[in-house]
């Protein structure tokens, strides 16, 4: 299972379970990420139903617009990792 995975599954539920724990820094990066996956999973059935049609170029195409949003998760999660590696004390 991927960190994705975990915060298109889990992430609503694990916000209100940790309520008054997480700052609002940090729910905006949650969010931003869940909306560049809901993003990526829209272009992924945009591009599957034009295969399942059996319009192959078309579904190529889309499918190249799923760099962008994937790329944002990428960044967002670098990020993330960077913040909380240099915040760590020692």
């Amino acid at each position: 299972m991927e960190v994705a995975d975990i915060f298109c599954s889990h992430g609503p539920v694990w916000r209100k379970a940790n309520a008054g724990h997480v700052n609002l820094d940090q729910l905006k990066v949650m969010s931003a990420i869940e909306r560049c996956l809901d993003k990526a999973a829209g272009i992924a059935r945009a591009a599957n139903a034009c295969a399942g049609t059996g319009f192959y170029d078309k579904a190529v195409e889309i499918t190249l617009d799923i760099e962008q949003p994937i790329y944002e998760v990428t960044t967002l999660l670098n990020g993330t990792s960077l913040i909380h590696r240099i915040s760590k004390p020692g």
